[in-house]
Parts: C-alpha cells; structure tokens; sequence
C-alpha cells in the first residue's frame, strides 16, 4: 500500500507543475522564479537528554544536511518541504562505552522575507515558522532514548544573497527542540527565473 501512496504523491505533484507555473504568471512573478530547490551544510547542535541515567554528552556538535523544496506564491510569503540530517551527538558510559543519536528533522515552513523579492537590491532577511518532526535513533541498544514523535513547532532565522537570475546564497539558524539547532549555508536554485 505504501508504495502505491508514494507513487500517487509523485504522480499529483508532477501533474500540479503546469498550475504552479500559471499561478506564477498570474502573479507577475515569472521573472522571480516560484519554485525554488536547495541544498546545504552547515553546523548543529545536538543535545539528547540524558540526565536521567549513567550516559554522558560528549559531543555535541555535527556536520548537518539540507534539502529544500519551496513555492513563492508572493512576493513576501514561501512555503516549504525540507528534510534536515542534523547529524550525530557522541555519549559514553562507564560499562556500555561509547553510542551515538543520530537526528533527522522533516519540516514544513511558512516563510516570510523582510523586503520583496521584487526589489532590485541583493539580499533579504527571512523569519521562518514551521511543523516539524524530529527523528532520532542510535546504534547501542542500552541507551535509554525516548523517541518524541509529537509534531512540534520549529523557529528560523535567515538572510540570503542573490548571486544571479537563478541562484541564491542562504544562511539559515533553526530551532527544531530543546535539543536540536542547526546553522545552515545553503545554494538555492530559482527555477523558471529571467
């Protein structure tokens, strides 16, 4: 059943495109390009909590992933899909040794910039609000990790840079949880920009 789910999804998006593309038109935003596609890297900071038992945070920080799907349909406002690795925290204990808790992060963002896009100057500052997921899992069964599944509300920060017609240059800070942030330098690329 999933796999049909999966392809119907597919199947719908791909089939939206042609409207996504009037809408664009109807709003005089071709020039701008709507649709946008990103990926980055950057720094996280990864804290599982672990203060209730023997296990020690002895890492921190790791080497996140990003890759984003967005749909202007404003000069001010975006939407977005995203999926964020924020990498691995390192915890040790006295007779287990040594574990990680990798973190995964699917979001979904409402996103608002400071200027319109349609000004001639380069950069603009973004806030961004969100529903996000955040997945974690180890690789030593002794570790006590209470996996969250709540939909929780994720917070941003950002700025970017337009390089180009089609490419930008993005830098993100996220807060997913108590326990989960990231700082992202991203390459955005505007499809169906002038």
């Amino acid at each position: 059943m999933r796999p049909q789910l999966n392809k119907l999804l597919l199947l719908t998006c791909l089939s939206a495109a042609p409207l996504w593309a009037a809408q664009c038109q109807l709003l005089a935003m071709q020039d701008a390009g709507c649709l946008y596609l990103g990926m980055g890297t950057g720094a996280s900071y990864l804290a599982p909590d672990v203060s209730q038992s023997s296990w020690q945070l002895q890492q921190s920080w790791s080497l996140p992933f990003k890759g984003t799907l967005g749909y202007a349909f404003d000069p001010y406002y975006q939407f977005e899909l995203s999926y964020t690795h924020l990498g691995s925290a390192q915890l040790d204990h006295p007779q287990h040794g040594r574990a990680r808790v990798y973190y995964g992060a699917p979001a979904f963002w409402f996103v608002g910039n400071a200027y319109s896009d349609r000004l001639p100057q380069p950069w603009n500052l973004q806030a961004r609000i969100g529903l996000s997921r955040l997945h974690s899992s180890t690789n030593k069964s002794a570790l006590p990790l209470q996996q969250n599944t709540q939909v929780q509300v994720a917070l941003g920060l950002g700025g970017y840079w337009q390089l180009d017609t089609n490419w930008r240059l993005r830098l993100d800070f996220d807060n997913y949880d108590r326990d989960a942030r990231s700082l992202m330098l991203s390459a955005h690329y505007l499809i169906g920009a002038r």
